[in-house]
């Protein structure tokens, strides 16, 4: 499923809610990929596009756990570029996986480009896609690293 249509908040609020289970299912029956192999070029050719894809994409290890939960309004960026940095500022999941595991941040890209898998929906809509966010979140506990605390 594809949310394309503006959100009008007071009439079609439930409506969009009422599409996430079926929205996660679809997240998490997505295709898996590895996270080396993500970069912009390949997640492009994925949706057979050379526009920004926008959309939600869950983060898994080895053994399907979910771990991360992140959207973007242009997920060959997001992932294919800015996760697989070493930046703070672009890979913020990198750093807290480095922290939470006692290794450098290169070391730590390392681990996650042999160890992690990458699913994604597209979710066109900004506003569905954070409630989208929070909603996948919670329902896949991945709050180790997934922080909705305001700056």
């Amino acid at each position: 499923m594809t949310l394309k249509s503006k959100i009008d908040i007071g009439t079609e609020f439930d409506d969009i809610v009422e599409s996430f289970p079926s929205l996660l299912e679809q997240l998490v029956d997505s295709d898996k990929h590895n996270f080396k192999a993500l970069t912009e070029g390949y997640i492009k050719n994925v949706f057979n596009r050379r526009h920004p894809v926008a959309g939600v994409y869950i983060m898994t290890d080895a053994e399907d756990n979910p771990l991360y939960i992140g959207r973007s309004r242009n997920l060959a960026q997001r992932i294919g570029v800015d996760h697989r940095s070493t930046q703070k500022t672009q890979a913020n999941f990198t750093h807290k996986f480095a922290k939470n595991s006692g290794l450098d941040v290169h070391a730590a890209r390392e681990v996650l480009f042999k160890t992690l898998f990458v699913r994604f929906v597209e979710i066109e809509q900004p506003e569905a896609r954070a409630i989208f966010e929070i909603y996948a979140t919670m329902k896949m506990k991945t709050d180790v690293y997934n922080s909705f605390i305001e700056h």
